[in-house]
């Protein structure tokens, strides 16, 4: 039966029905509940590689299950015309979730909302939010969004006595990379000391 479905679907794509690479893999991906190696099964004979499938994947999880993103963005999203028109949107929205504060829809706009700091004298010294940057980089872990300039930023939090621990329990966590990306997006949420309590 779900060969069958894909096969439709995949005429579908072909004939143009299915405008975009990203509605076709989000379709597929409905079928065997977001599953990438079987998206990849069913998609490679079309010329798809995993990457492509996984990095399309992994930005609609973030975009639909996201604590910062608008409601109307997430009915957005599940939209096939609008996604056929607006095809990168995803790529795009993911890569900067989780630099900003909000992301929101206003007269036909998407609003992306960061928090800066008003006084200039605060800028010369470090100030974060502890549990914003536990639950930021634990989604960046859940969703294998964790680079190399993450890691270098993460890295920099030691120079600074009071977020050393921060610094030491978030590497830690990108260590244990497989029980963070078992958790759920609301479970990202905690402060330092239940973050190391759940790693120990």
């Amino acid at each position: 039966m779900v060969d069958n479905i894909s096969e439709q679907i995949i005429s579908d794509y072909q004939s143009g029905i299915i405008k975009s690479e990203v509605r076709l893999i989000l379709t597929i991906g409905r079928m065997c509940m977001y599953d990438i190696n079987e998206i990849y099964q069913i998609l490679k004979v079309l010329g798809f590689n995993i990457k492509t499938i996984s990095n399309i994947v992994d930005s609609y999880m973030i975009l639909s299950k996201g604590t910062k993103i608008d409601e109307q963005i997430k009915r957005l999203i599940e939209d096939n015309e609008f996604i056929d028109n607006n095809s990168n949107i995803l790529l795009d929205l993911a890569k900067i979730y989780f630099y900003c504060d909000y992301i929101t829809l206003e007269n036909n706009q998407i609003i992306i909302k960061k928090d800066i700091v008003a006084d200039e004298s605060e800028s010369d010294t470090l100030n974060i939010n502890v549990n914003k940057a536990i639950q930021m980089t634990l989604q960046k872990i859940k969703y294998n969004k964790i680079d190399a300039t993450s890691i270098s930023k993460l890295q920099e939090l030691s120079e600074y006595p009071k977020y050393k621990k921060l610094n030491e329990i978030l590497m830690k966590a990108i260590e244990y990379d497989n029980k963070i990306k078992a958790l759920s997006d609301d479970a990202c949420q905690m402060s330092l000391d239940e973050l190391e309590d759940f790693l120990n």
